[in-house]
């Protein structure tokens, strides 16, 4: 669950925070039994995760007037790899 004063993101867009953290692949939401995955999420319009991450305060220094490009590659390739990992789209 989205907490929105400690990330510093609008309370009236929790809910879109938390679906935006799934769709972006960077919080994949899985089912597991015993170690392995047997339901998962499938995401069903994927966005970068920029979009997530612009929502909040706590990763305001990400962006602005010199934007941290490489960091938000790497936060968007764990992203990809939850995807990849998982078989969120498909």
């Amino acid at each position: 669950v989205p907490c929105p004063l400690g990330w510093g993101s609008d309370p009236a867009k929790t809910i879109r925070v938390a679906r935006m953290a799934v769709e972006s692949g960077l919080f994949p939401l899985f089912e597991a039994q015993f170690g392995a995955v047997i339901d998962r999420t499938m995401i069903r319009h994927k966005v970068p995760v920029e979009r997530y991450l612009e929502l909040q305060d706590r990763f305001k220094h990400l962006f602005g007037p010199s934007p941290k490009t490489e960091a938000i590659a790497a936060i968007q390739s764990i992203a990809d790899a939850n995807i990849a990992t998982y078989g969120l789209i498909e």
